[in-house]
This record gives C-alpha cells, structure tokens and sequence, in this order.
C-alpha cells in the first residue's frame, strides 16, 4: 500500500507541534491558553492544536468566548453549557455566558441570604438582577469554567479564550482576590475572637462558629489554587496568536509582556495566522521572526476554514521552520 509523502509531512507536523507545546510525552493535566486580538484565528487555531492534541490524549477544546464561534466549527449545537463529544479523544464545551452569569448571581443571592436573614423581606429577583451588575461577575464566570474542567478527567484543556484585554484580566484576577481576600480574612478572625472572648465570659462557651469566615476560608483556597494553575509553566501554557497586521502584532506583543510580568511566565507558542508573502506583511514578519520563543506559522488557504475538517486541513498549512527558511526574502 503506497502511503503519499504529504501523509508523512502532517504527521511529522503533528509530532513537532506535541513537541513544541511540552505535549511528547504522558505527564499531568495540561491547560493551553489561547491568547489573541478578536478575528485573528484564536478559534480555528484552538481547534487545530486540540485536534493535534487528541491524537494522543484525552482533550477538550473549551470557548468562553462570548461569541461562540466554537459551536458553529463543530456544528455542535448541543455543546452549549455541556461537554459533548466530538469524536475519537476530542470533547467540546461552550460556555452560555448569560446563563452562567445568571445562575452565578442566583449562587450569591443565596449566599447573601442566608448571611443577612433580613434580605428575606426584600424582593430577591430585585437582588439577583443588582448581582448580576456586580463589576468583575463575567470575569468571575470565566475562572469558574476553566476550575470546573480542570477538575474533569481530561489530559488537555484547549481554551478558546475572550479578547487580549479581557483573557490577561481573568488571568491575573486570582492573585488580586488572594490579596483582598488576605485582608478580610484577618479582619473576619478579629472579628471572630472578640466574639469568641464575649461569649466565654458570659456564656462558658469554648467555640464560636462563623459561617461567614468558613466561606472566605473556602474562597481563599479556591483562588489560591487558580494562581498556581495560571502562573505555573508545568500546568499552563500561553499560546498568542495573531495575523501580520499592525494591530493584531501589537496586541501579542502587549500580552507577551503582561504574561512576562504578571504571571512569570514565558508564551508557549506563538503564531502567526493568515500569512502571505505580499510585501506589506514583511515588516511585521520580520519582527515576529526576531522573537525568541517558538513560533508557527500557518499560511493563508485557498478559503477561510468554516468546518471542522477545513480546519484540519490547515495542517497542510503549518511551517514552523518558516523564519528559517524565509527571513532573508522578507
């Protein structure tokens, strides 16, 4: 049986690619963060990596992208808010943002409640529509999908994630709420001993319970535990991607930095989507060919991938030896 000689190269591909991302071999559950200005390819480009991925491992390509460009890839209606399968050892899920939102202010509502018996007077769908106004709500929502399947028995987690400026706030969230939540803490447990003093004097009580320092305790921990997923290089990886296009290039080059100084961390991958060797693209190719981490090229197709198995095909289009072999023509 004759086996073509581009059945090798995208097999060949593949391999460098689990390579490239720290993927060769078995090891603990992996999250691929992928990172990027809207409309430069970070779906098509999640897809592809989680289909290289499953080629080995158990995967799931995740989006919580609002505009859940995800489900109309896949053509996988039903993955909205579920995990689904799409075949072999790739699994998908979308998150439905207003839902999320919605049960989340619902979650805290009750929380409120039962905290403050004296909400239960008030009108609680009044209370739930001023949660979900609560800034940093969505950002919230998005921690919690990734926390979710990270818990999940998956050995790769592709994350299709929101625009640059919203993803690197998300990312560095977990760290600011360990700090304020430090100090709500401390004040809780002052809080907490003075009642634990009145109430042996008078009482002869040994113990005072406090429901409230039990859930900031639960939710230091959460956070806590978020923070090493996000800043440690042998769990997450940062993949940036962008087109050979001023803006988009300025946008990696922003994230390159805020993840460098945010999170401690080095990008992964970075790719360049959509490329040509039309003159007006040399500048930025020049540059991003003169970064020092790995980089992926993928070549602009004969038409824009709108299937799952488009995107597959755009294996055909990888070159990650093009700053190699084409720097000195651009």
């Amino acid at each position: 049986m004759e086996i073509s000689s581009q059945h090798f190269q995208v097999s060949d591909v593949r391999g460098r690619i689990l390579d490239v991302l720290g993927l060769g071999s078995p090891g603990g559950q992996r999250i691929l963060a992928v990172i990027g200005k809207g409309g430069v390819g970070k779906t098509t480009t999640s897809i592809l990596l989680s289909l290289v991925a499953s080629t080995r491992f158990k995967t799931l390509i995740m989006s919580i992208d609002p505009a859940m460009h995800l489900v109309e890839y896949l053509g996988l209606g039903d993955a909205i808010g579920r995990f689904v399968h799409v075949k072999g050892n790739l699994w998908a899920y979308q998150l439905d943002l207003d839902r999320s939102v919605r049960d989340l202010a619902e979650n805290y509502t009750m929380h409120v409640r039962d905290l403050l018996p004296s909400l239960k007077v008030l009108n609680l769908d009044d209370v739930i529509d001023i949660m979900k106004s609560v800034p940093g709500l969505e950002e919230e929502v998005y921690l919690r999908t990734v926390r979710e399947a990270t818990m999940r028995d998956f050995e790769v987690v592709v994350v299709d994630t929101p625009p640059t400026g919203v993803t690197l706030r998300v990312l560095t969230l977990p760290r600011l709420y360990n700090l304020w939540l430090g100090k709500l803490i401390e004040l809780r447990e002052r809080i907490v001993a003075l009642r634990y003093m009145i109430a042996r004097t008078l009482y002869g009580e040994r113990e005072v319970r406090d429901r409230a320092l039990d859930k900031l305790y639960k939710l230091k921990d959460h956070y806590s535990t978020l923070e090493k997923i996000f800043t440690s290089p042998t769990h997450t990886s940062y993949i940036l991607v962008s087109n050979p296009e001023p803006l988009p290039y300025t946008e990696m080059a922003k994230a390159i930095d805020y993840i460098t100084r945010n999170l401690n961390q080095k990008p992964k991958l970075l790719v360049m989507n959509k490329v040509s060797l039309a003159p007006s693209s040399g500048d930025i190719m020049r540059v991003f060919c003169s970064l020092q981490f790995p980089k992926m090229v993928i070549r602009e197709a004969p038409k824009p991938p709108s299937t799952l198995s488009d995107v597959e095909s755009l294996l055909d289009y990888v070159d990650l030896d093009f700053c190699e072999k084409s720097l000195s023509h651009l």
